[in-house]
């Protein structure tokens, strides 16, 4: 849908972001937006054999979800409880 790709939405993302991780593709990422991207404290401790097996399997993973290369990104601690996503 036209206006709605991911390279047309990343002007408004950067404009409303603050990230708040090592970042290293500055080009994707806004740095003094209203709101706070971040991954949070926590993560599953089964998480990094996850993600080795994935990449075993030539599935390729980021922790960037704003990646325009990779398929597959991993999220973490939304909500309450947390979770663990592995998305397409």
């Amino acid at each position: 849908m036209k206006g709605w790709t991911t390279k047309e939405l990343i002007p408004l993302m950067k404009k409303h972001e603050t990230y708040q991780r090592a970042c290293n593709n500055r080009d994707l990422h806004g740095f003094e937006g209203p709101i706070k991207v971040s991954f949070g404290n926590y993560t599953y401790p089964i998480m990094q054999d996850f993600l080795r097996a994935a990449e075993s399997q030539g599935f390729p993973v980021t922790d960037d979800l704003q990646d325009l290369v990779t398929g597959y990104v991993v999220l973490f601690s939304c909500g309450v409880g947390g979770f663990l996503d592995f998305l397409p």
